[in-house]
């Protein structure tokens, strides 16, 4: 989310934060609409929301952005409010994730919600990014290091996955659109990459 809310600040692209909002109010409705109380998210969402009106008026820096970034209760409300959008959007498409969560983890949607989305500390993949992605309408491109076409891995071949929100792809071209967020893959962890 540093990624996005930074080139929100880079580019002043009112339009997009204020379509992200918009998103944001949809997923907040999701969230309630499948039986969460407002009062286990709301703290939550007040701090991502507060790091979103700061980029869009203009009195956030990107020096703030970054130190918000690094204070562990900021940080860890947008990582926990993001953790109940991608929950949400898993259970209300249950459908279209089951077959992935079973195929993979042998769990239910409600279970894998549980055990794997909601809680701290838990490992993102696939199938919480493409959620993440789908609910915020965000194109986010995972970039990946390959080692495997066969010469022991002395060269490394560069690939990408883009997941490319649904919503996004009626609404504009998005495939001619340069991702908001970059990120590189590895086991474990991403990190952002930036253009040169």
């Amino acid at each position: 989310m540093f990624s996005y809310l930074e080139n929100l600040l880079e580019t002043r692209n009112e339009a997009e934060a204020g379509r992200v909002k918009d998103s944001v109010d949809k997923c907040k409705q999701s969230l309630l609409d499948l039986g969460h109380s407002e009062f286990t998210f709301e703290d939550f969402l007040a701090s991502f929301t507060d790091q979103l009106d700061g980029v869009q008026d203009g009195s956030l820096s990107a020096d703030q952005l970054v130190e918000n970034s690094r204070d562990q209760s900021i940080s860890d409300s947008v990582v926990m409010f993001f953790r109940f959008i991608t929950s949400g959007e898993i259970r209300k498409r249950a459908d279209f994730f089951e077959p992935f969560i079973v195929g993979t983890s042998g769990l239910s949607v409600q279970q894998f919600c549980r055990s794997s989305v909601e809680p701290m500390g838990e490992e993102s993949d696939h199938v919480h990014i493409t959620a993440l992605s789908d609910a915020l309408g965000v194109l986010i491109r995972i970039v990946y290091l390959d080692s495997s076409n066969g010469d022991g891995g002395n060269n490394l071949d560069v690939n990408f996955h883009d997941f490319i929100p649904g919503q996004c792809v009626q609404e504009q071209p998005i495939l001619k659109s340069k991702p908001s967020v970059v990120l590189l893959y590895r086991p474990g962890h991403y990190d952002i990459l930036y253009e040169k």
